[in-house]
This record gives C-alpha cells, sequence and structure tokens, in this order.
C-alpha cells in the first residue's frame, strides 16, 4: 500500500469500484457498467460545465453518526433535492480527496483524506434538476461523526441540512438510490463482518490498545499501519459490526534460515463489553487461514506470564504451551551518516 497522495488514475478508480460488494442486481449491472467505462480509456472527470464529458466521477460523503443509526442529508438548490454531500471529482484528483475536500466546502468538515475508507455503494444515474441530461459515476463513501458534531452547511448550495433516521428518509424529493444504500446502511448495520483494516480504522484502533497495554494516537496507528500493508507478510484484521469495530487480529509471517518459519500471532484484542461472544475465536480463525494460505504451517503467539484468562483461552482453541523462554532486549545501533561524497 502506498502513502496516499491524492492522486488518481483509471487504474485507482477501477481499485475504488473493485472494493464495492454489490448489495442488489441493480448495484451489480452498475458496478459492471463503471468498470468497463473506467477501462475503456474514456475521459472519467468533468472538465467542463455544466456536464462535459455528459458522463463523469462524482464521490458522494454520506454523513453518519457513529451509532449508523442516522444519515445527515441536505436540501440541495441546483438539483431540487435531499441528497447526501458530494462533488465532482476534478481530473487526476482521487475520490477519496473529493469527499475530504468536498467536506470542508460543504460542511465545514476537517477529514484527512487517509482516513476515508472505500466507497460503500455504487450508482450510475442520469440526472435531473437544472443540472439534467448527463450521467454521474458516483461512488458513495460514508464519514461517521459525532451526532452533536458542529457543521456549517454552505447556504449557497443547500436551504438546509437535516438529521434522518436511516429507516425514516424523505418519501419524496430525494436521490433516487438514496433507499437503496440506507437499506445497504441498514444491512450492514446488522451484520458482523471481518475484513483487512484500512487506515480509517485508525481512530477505533487506537481506543482497543489500552486493553493491550498499549496507548497511541490515531495518527501513530496510521502511520504504523500504513508500513505494515506495504509487506506482504503482514495483515491486521478487524470485526466490524454497526459501525463499530469491535475487535483486531494482528498476524505477521516469520521466515527463517534454519527452518520453515511460522506465522506469529503479535495482537489479539475485543472490547470489553464484547468478550466472550465468540470474536476473538473468529478473528483467530481469521488468523490461522491466512497463515495456512501463506504458506506457514504453524501459528504461534506470545502472551505474558500474569495473563491467565487468556492463557485459558488459547488452551481453548487448540494452542500448546511451548517451552519458557527469556525474552532479551537492547537497542539498535543508529546508521551512520553517509559522509559526503566528493
Amino acid at each position: 500500500m502506498r502513502t496516499f497522495d491524492g492522486l488518481a488514475d483509471a487504474d485507482a478508480i477501477a481499485q475504488e469500484l473493485a472494493s464495492v460488494e454489490p448489495g442488489d442486481a441493480l448495484e451489480a449491472a452498475q458496478l459492471a457498467d463503471a468498470m468497463a467505462w473506467v477501462r475503456s480509456g474514456a475521459p472519467l472527470c468533468r472538465t467542463a460545465r455544466p456536464a462535459t464529458p455528459a458522463k463523469h466521477l462524482v464521490a458522494y460523503f454520506a454523513v453518519v453518526d457513529r451509532a449508523q443509526r442516522e444519515l445527515l442529508l441536505v436540501d440541495h438548490r441546483n438539483a431540487g433535492l435531499w441528497l447526501p454531500t458530494g462533488g465532482h471529482v476534478e481530473p487526476g484528483e482521487h475520490p477519496r480527496l473529493t469527499a475530504a475536500r468536498e467536506a470542508a466546502e460543504e460542511l465545514g468538515l476537517q477529514v484527512d483524506p487517509a482516513r476515508v475508507g472505500p466507497p460503500r455503494f455504487i450508482t450510475v444515474t442520469e440526472t435531473v434538476g437544472r443540472s439534467a441530461g448527463h450521467v454521474d459515476v458516483s461512488l458513495w463513501y460514508v464519514l461517521r461523526v459525532p451526532r452533536d458534531a458542529l457543521l456549517r452547511p454552505d447556504p449557497a448550495e443547500f436551504h438546509e441540512a437535516r438529521w434522518f433516521a436511516l429507516d425514516a428518509l424523505p418519501a419524496t424529493r430525494v436521490e433516487a438510490h438514496l433507499q437503496r444504500f440506507a437499506a445497504k446502511l441498514r444491512a450492514a448495520s446488522a451484520e458482523a463482518t471481518l475484513r483487512e483494516a484500512c487506515a480509517a480504522d485508525a481512530e477505533p484502533i487506537a481506543a482497543l490498545l489500552p486493553d493491550l497495554g498499549y496507548v497511541a494516537t490515531p495518527e501513530q496507528v496510521a502511520r504504523r499501519l500504513d508500513a505494515l500493508q506495504s509487506w506482504p507478510d503482514q495483515k491486521v484484521f478487524v470485526a466490524e459490526q454497526g459501525g463499530r469495530l469491535l475487535g483486531l487480529c494482528h498476524v505477521q509471517g516469520v521466515r527463517l534460515l534454519a527452518s520453515d518459519g511460522y506465522a506469529e500471532l503479535q495482537a489479539l484484542v475485543v472490547a470489553a463489553d464484547r468478550q466472550g461472544q465468540g470474536w476473538g475465536r473468529r478473528l483467530l480463525e481469521q488468523a490461522q487461514r491466512w497463515a495456512g494460505q501463506a504458506g506457514y504451517a504453524r501459528l504461534r503467539l506470545r502472551s505474558g506470564t500474569q495473563r491467565d484468562a487468556a492463557h485459558r483461552f488459547y488452551r481453548g482453541q487448540g494452542f500448546a504451551q511451548g517451552r519458557a523462554s527469556y525474552a532479551f532486549e537492547r537497542a539498535t545501533i543508529p546508521a551512520s551518516p553517509r559522509p559526503p561524497k566528493d
């Protein structure tokens, strides 16, 4: 994973599309249409107002409260509809940067684009209202904010901004696919998923680390996660339900000269109020599956001698205690500065 720089080409847009899991047959069809369009070599971004080229990229950022029960919509002056906020993707701009830029311009929200997660929804829609007559290929991102966050909607663009419950959206004057998007969010709230961690998870991961005895800021977690994701033998998996991160598992491969190596569990933690519900077991099984697929025959872990409850859990998952050993540690030798070239 390269450091996010806000730039994008057709391959980067295709990668964003590939991260969307269709929620119904219509989304699957529109995803296929969008992918074929991106791969066709056609221009992807609007280059001139009002609609040149006639088919171009849009990034919606759906502002959802952290409990994922309410959605912020704006009464858009130009479109005449209740919409999530968003805007056109500029040429060469990554859609996640578009979402962050528009969040600042339209709502006064400061968002780090590196922490905007992958899109959750894709639509291909012929527009209506004053801007009718062109097709928007829209990537829908989700930005989770506190319900009481200070928002400053742009009065030049919106009549008003209002929170709506996901199951009580406006009945008229709404974006054509908004109800389907809300249904997909509601389904995701009810389901539990295991997935690889992304930069958007930095804050909830930082909140879990004290349960392991570590303290880190979201910025530190984001930097470390970015470094880990650049190595194929490092994986961080998270469990998520209802928009909340419930636990995480960090597993890495250890390649050796003297033996065939092994996979080692570096971290496993579940939120205190969700322990005993099978989340640790599911995360551990995910680590085991990855280790087997990566070619490692053994999965190891280390656990502090004082963590009796954790030891019981690991034994219950089939781990056998190995021989005791001491761990030694010292500081490394800093790299010497290179002499200047002649």
